[in-house]
């Protein structure tokens, strides 16, 4: 008999188990697929490279604990994600910087657009686009309304598949403009990747007597609520559920669907020696401009590792306001079903 039944094997999942299990609980870790690690899952492909299953995942926080306690299951290494955007005609660090309008605005306007922006903000590293499209001067909103009009609204809308006008503020806030020369997507303090992959790491996590691993099984057929004893019951058996799925899939989509998208990602193994194939930086991202504009696929330059895979984004606001506004009833009054949502490691 075990004491906590975990949904999902991936990192949200396998931490709340050996947690329990270090504290002397029997735990029952219940996944769908076919492997551990979630959407984390890393493989070694044909070529010998370690791949990411379901799309690249890079490890960053400013919590010296959360740091500390990962790497207690194995070894990692730093690592600076550096990213570029082809935008009309031209590559562009991402997040945006100075380096930005140098790219394309004239010296002499460049340098108005800076002068401007440090009169401004001062000593502010960097802001938000949604907060640049409201700013008082003229010349940062005019910046801002460029960018706007050439990558945020246009990248935003075709990953939600809505018009930029629908889209919640909050998504635009996600990735802010620099006030600087500096470049790296993240600031965090600890930027780094597993050595021997995610995989191994979160296989290190479940190794403890006390976890029971089961592969290739679906939760939620094993799973009920009884409205009677307000309960969540896993087989018939009355036991603490922590549930690391989707939500309104947990709920049997009774209040409707959440907004999940999917990506496709593919994989090409070309030859490193040929310059044409190359990049600067890590991630490069196509003109979303063009491909919505002519309505037909870009074929960007890519780095040499892309195959056909699924992945799932969402919206944390969205997700919040589902959970606050349409739980079922013995949910809410319940004391055996917790509910874990893994955001975004990115």
């Amino acid at each position: 008999m075990y004491d906590y039944v975990v949904v999902g094997a991936g990192i949200s999942g396998s931490i709340a188990a050996r947690c329990f299990a270090e504290q002397g609980q029997k735990v029952l870790v219940v996944e769908r697929r076919n492997h551990i690690a979630g959407n984390l899952y890393d493989e070694t492909d044909e070529s010998g490279i370690l791949v990411q299953k379901y799309g690249p995942h890079i490890f960053h926080t400013n919590n010296l604990k959360v740091e500390e306690y990962l790497k207690k299951w194995g070894s990692w290494e730093d690592y600076f994600l550096e990213c570029m955007v082809y935008m009309n005609g031209k590559y562009t660090p991402s997040p945006f910087n100075f380096q930005t309008i140098d790219d394309y605005f004239p010296k002499e306007k460049a340098e108005e657009i800076k002068s401007h922006i440090r009169q401004v903000y001062g000593n502010v590293p960097k802001e938000t686009i949604v907060n640049m499209l409201e700013c008082e001067d003229s010349v940062i909103r005019e910046y801002a309304e460029f960018l706007y009009a050439n990558d945020y609204s246009l990248y935003t809308a075709k990953q939600w598949g809505i018009e930029p006008s629908e889209i919640d503020k909050n998504v635009l806030r996600r990735v802010p403009v620099l006030f600087s020369y500096k470049t790296g997507y993240f600031d965090d303090t600890c930027q780094m990747m597993p050595t021997q992959g995610f995989t191994a790491v979160i296989k290190n996590i479940l190794n403890h007597p006390n976890i029971t691993v089961l592969l290739n099984t679906d939760a939620n057929h094993s799973l009920s609520f009884s409205e009677e004893t307000k309960k969540v019951y896993y087989e018939g058996n009355e036991i603490t559920v922590i549930y690391t799925g989707a939500v309104d899939e947990l709920l049997d989509y009774r209040y409707g669907r959440l907004p999940y998208r999917s990506l496709r990602r593919i994989l090409i193994s070309r030859l490193l020696w040929l310059p044409i194939l190359r990049q600067k930086v890590t991630l490069v991202s196509p003109s979303i401009k063009s491909c919505r504009s002519k309505r037909k696929r870009v074929k960007p330059l890519l780095p040499w590792n892309i195959r056909y895979r699924q992945m799932r984004s969402w919206n944390a606001s969205l997700i919040t306001r589902y959970l606050r506004r349409k739980r079922l009833r013995c949910m809410d009054s319940t004391g055996n079903i917790w509910r874990i949502i893994r955001i975004c490691i990115f």
